[in-house]
C-alpha cells in the first residue's frame, strides 16, 4: 500500500505546499530584509580555501561577500566591496590572492581586512571622518562545523554552536 493520501474535501492533498511564498516578490523582499541578514548560512567548504589567500565569493540578498583564508590560517568573511565607493573587489567566484585590491581606486587591504594602501592618501588630509581603522573591510561572523564555513551578517547573532543546537549530535 502506498503512503499517498487521498485528496481532501476541497480537492487538495493534506501535504500540499502552496507556491506563493516561493514566487512572491513581497515574500522575497521580506526574506531579504528579515531573514538572510540574520541567519547562519553555508558560504563554502573549508577545503575550497585551504591556503592563505584562497577565497570564495558568496552573494545573498544582493550582498556581495568574500570568504578568505588569512595569512594566519584563520577564515574571515568581509563584504566584498571597496570602502570608498562600494565597487566589488573580487568578481571571480574563487581564487587565490596576496591581498585584496580595488581595481577602480587602487585601494588595498590585507587578508585580515586592514587597509594597507590608499591611493593619494594626502588628498584626504583634513577630512575628520578619514581614519584608517574606519577603512578596514566590514566583516561578518564566521563559524565552521563539519567542514562547512558558515557566515552571519548580524554581528549580534547567537554563536554558530547555539544555532546548530542538536544538529551535530545527529550528524557527527
Amino acid at each position: 500500500m502506498n503512503n499517498i493520501r487521498p485528496p481532501s474535501a476541497a480537492g487538495i492533498r493534506d501535504d500540499f505546499v502552496p507556491k506563493d511564498g516561493f514566487v512572491s516578490s513581497d515574500f522575497m523582499r521580506l526574506e531579504n530584509e528579515r531573514m538572510w541578514p540574520k541567519v547562519w548560512q553555508i558560504a563554502c567548504r573549508e577545503e575550497e580555501i585551504p591556503n592563505p589567500g584562497d577565497y570564495v565569493t558568496y552573494e545573498i540578498a544582493g550582498e556581495p561577500l568574500i570568504v578568505v583564508r588569512t595569512a594566519a590560517g584563520e577564515i574571515k568573511c568581509f563584504y566584498n566591496v571597496c570602502q570608498h565607493r562600494g565597487r566589488v573587489i573580487k568578481e571571480q567566484p574563487l581564487g587565490s590572492v596576496k591581498f585584496l585590491y580595488c581595481r577602480y581606486h587602487g585601494w588595498r587591504w590585507t587578508l585580515d581586512g586592514e587597509v594597507s594602501r590608499v591611493t593619494d592618501e594626502h588628498d584626504w588630509a583634513g577630512c575628520q571622518s578619514f581614519q584608517k581603522d574606519e577603512l578596514r573591510l566590514k566583516q561578518t561572523l564566521v563559524g565552521t562545523w563539519g567542514g562547512f564555513v558558515f557566515i552571519n551578517m548580524d554581528l549580534n547573532a547567537e554563536p554558530l554552536a547555539e544555532f546548530l543546537m542538536h544538529v551535530p549530535e545527529f550528524l557527527d
